[in-house]
């Protein structure tokens, strides 16, 4: 799931994108998209209001075209990477907690052991360390 993201998210429209709206539409793309309305734009979008000048319906599109807007490729590009480094750091951490564990059960201090066994327990620090994504 990871590289497809990655994958999507370097194949698409470079930003930084914005939202912008008219009476029942929203749409999203880059400053140049928006300057040329006949290009084509990251998204587009409408609403129906049904006469209702308080439709949700247009506070719920407004909202995802924002979410949109923000989720750009820079953004999520810059989130796997953030992501990845953590998992990174998680597998030093686990391999220095090994190396206590295995030197203070030598060294006969137990208690420093027990805490470095509890980390490597904790499902999130076994799903790294084990290559899960």
């Amino acid at each position: 799931m990871t590289n497809e993201l990655r994958r999507l998210a370097e194949a698409a429209t470079p930003g930084p994108w914005r939202a912008w709206f008219s009476s029942t539409t929203f749409t999203v793309g880059t400053a140049e998209q928006e300057a040329h309305p006949l290009n084509t734009h990251v998204a587009k979008g409408s609403w129906w209001t049904g006469g209702d000048p308080e439709c949700p319906n247009e506070a719920r599109a407004k909202s995802n075209a924002a979410f949109i807007a923000a989720a750009s490729p820079a953004v999520v590009l810059a989130l796997l990477d953030e992501r990845d480094e953590a998992r990174e750091a998680v597998k030093r951490l686990a391999g220095a907690l090994e190396r206590i564990d295995d030197n203070e059960y030598r060294y006969g201090q137990c208690w420093m052991a027990e805490t470095a066994r509890e980390a490597l327990a904790d499902p999130v620090v076994k799903h790294i360390v084990e290559g899960g994504r």
